[in-house]
């Protein structure tokens, strides 16, 4: 697997700073050993940019808060399905989206929560408890460009 160099998703806190870094990988059931290996090998370099680190499938999320180094688990894990049904309802139980699907769905949600629109899912009461919806309020989302 080749080492990534730019994330899906970057936020840019009100001054500017890089505040929450996010990746998709839409691995069926991605598990918590697999999101931990993905962590470790290649995304725990992006803890150096920001205080919080986002993995995410349809099914689950993972959260890592710094300073976070190889093999730390994830502070946070939850369940993804109920935020994907609210932006993307025609879904079935058995489709998944594609790579930058997920991308696109992810970063609505995260500009929601940066403009105060928050619901009631684990994910969203994992981001509240860890300070991710404050550090959220009034931030950039962007996503990176699909090649």
């Amino acid at each position: 697997m080749p080492l990534l160099q730019e994330s899906d998703i970057t936020v840019r806190g009100r001054n500017g700073n890089v505040v929450l870094v996010g990746e998709c990988r839409n691995a069926l059931n991605l598990d918590r050993e697999s999101a931990q290996w993905i962590y470790d090998r290649q995304l725990v370099n992006f803890q150096r940019s920001a205080p919080y680190l986002l993995l995410m499938s349809q099914d689950h999320g993972y959260l890592w808060s710094s300073p976070a180094q190889p093999g730390q688990p994830p502070a946070f894990e939850f369940a993804m399905a109920p935020v994907i049904q609210r932006y993307a309802p025609e879904l079935g139980a058995e489709d998944r989206l594609l790579g930058s699907q997920l991308d696109l769905v992810v970063g609505q949600w995260l500009s929601e929560l940066s403009v105060g629109l928050v619901g009631e899912t684990e994910a969203e009461e994992a981001l509240r408890s860890a300070g991710v919806i404050a550090a959220l309020q009034g931030a950039d989302i962007s996503l990176e460009a699909a090649a």
